[in-house]
């Protein structure tokens, strides 16, 4: 499934993914869902819509700090997915 995030460009991807994809493993981990970033699409394994809801919430954040030069880690990943739930 293809979420409603697109990602501008690639110092975006890496960041939000983090190091050596840490954030999407915590994210993955979290949701118990595969999350892959190909391009300027996030992709998962999942249909179930609030699964989907809560991850896009998280991407626009995610995104919104990395567009404004943030450093993302496992732990700001963790933060906000407590907010949005």
């Amino acid at each position: 499934m293809k979420l409603n995030i697109r990602l501008e460009n690639v110092e975006d991807s890496r960041n939000i993914a983090g190091i050596h994809n840490a954030n999407l493993k915590m994210l993955e981990e979290i949701f118990g869902i595969q999350i892959d970033i190909h391009g300027d699409q996030v992709l998962t394994d999942t249909d179930d819509s609030v699964i989907l809801a809560k991850l896009e919430d998280v991407f626009q954040i995610l995104r919104f700090m990395s567009e404004h030069h943030q450093a993302i880690g496992p732990r700001d990943v963790i933060y906000i997915e407590n907010i949005v739930s």
